[in-house]
C-alpha cells in the first residue's frame, strides 16, 4: 500500500507543469522608482528648510556660553549633539519614506544595491542621533558644574557619538550613491533625475540652487 501511494504521488507530480523560470527584475523600472523616490525626499526636505534652520537650541548655547571657558568643550559635545537630534527628528519621515520606497522595489543590480544601502546607513545614524534632541544641555550644564566639573552620563554619551561620529567612513556612502547615480544614468535616467539621488539638484529659474542634500543634511561632527 504504502509503494503504491508513493507511486500515485509521483504520477501526480509528474503530471504537474514545470514551474517557470524567475523573471528577472526589470532594472530600467528600478531605476525609475529609485530616481522618483529621491525626488520626493529632496522635495520634502526642501519644504522643511524653515525647521532646520531652526534646529540649533540657542538656549542651549547661551547656557553653555556661560560655563567659564575652560570648562565649555566639555558642554560642547552635548550642545552640538542636541542641535543634530533636533535636525534628525525633523528629517525622520522623508528618510523612512525613503527607506521604505528603495526597498519596495526589486533589482538585482549591484550599484543600485549599494545605493540602497548608503541611504538605509545614514538613516540609521540619523535614528541614533535623535536620541539627543530632547537633551536639557542647561540642566546638564548645571549638573555639570555642581558636580565639581565631572562629566553627566548624558554628556559622555554625546562626545561618544560625536567620536564615532568622526571615525565612521563617511566617503563609503558618496562612493556608493555615485556609482548608483552612474548606474541610474546608464540605464536611461535623465542626467538631473539621476542625480537627485545624491543629493544634486540642478540650478531653479530663479537662479537659486539649494544645497545638496548629502553636504546640508548630513551629519559632521567638530
Amino acid at each position: 500500500m504504502t509503494r503504491r501511494i508513493v507511486t500515485i504521488a509521483a504520477l501526480l507530480l509528474a503530471a504537474l507543469p514545470a514551474a517557470a523560470p524567475a523573471q528577472a527584475p526589470d532594472e530600467r523600472a528600478a531605476a525609475r522608482a529609485f530616481a522618483d523616490a529621491a525626488t520626493r525626499m529632496m522635495t520634502a526636505v526642501k519644504g522643511l528648510e524653515t525647521q532646520l534652520d531652526g534646529s540649533v537650541n540657542r538656549r542651549a548655547v547661551g547656557c553653555w556660553r556661560r560655563l567659564p571657558e575652560r570648562r565649555q568643550e566639555r558642554v560642547e559635545a552635548l550642545v552640538v549633539a542636541s542641535g543634530l537630534g533636533q535636525g534628525a527628528r525633523v528629517l525622520e519621515s522623508p528618510f523612512l519614506e525613503l527607506s521604505t520606497a528603495l526597498h519596495g522595489v526589486q533589482t538585482a543590480d549591484p550599484a543600485l544595491q549599494g545605493g540602497r544601502t548608503a541611504w538605509r546607513r545614514l538613516r540609521r545614524v540619523y535614528m541614533e542621533m535623535a536620541a539627543f534632541a530632547g537633551a536639557d544641555v542647561c540642566a546638564e550644564a548645571r549638573a555639570y558644574a555642581e558636580s565639581g566639573w565631572k562629566p553627566t552620563p548624558v554628556m559622555r554619551r554625546a562626545r561618544s557619538f560625536l567620536d564615532r561620529l568622526t571615525d565612521r567612513d563617511g566617503g563609503d556612502f558618496d562612493r556608493r550613491v555615485e556609482r548608483a547615480v552612474a548606474r541610474l544614468k546608464a540605464l536611461g535616467i535623465p542626467a538631473a533625475d539621476a542625480d537627485r539621488f545624491a543629493g544634486r539638484v540642478e540650478e531653479t529659474e530663479g537662479g537659486e540652487r539649494p544645497g545638496q542634500v548629502p553636504a546640508s543634511i548630513r551629519p559632521t561632527a567638530p
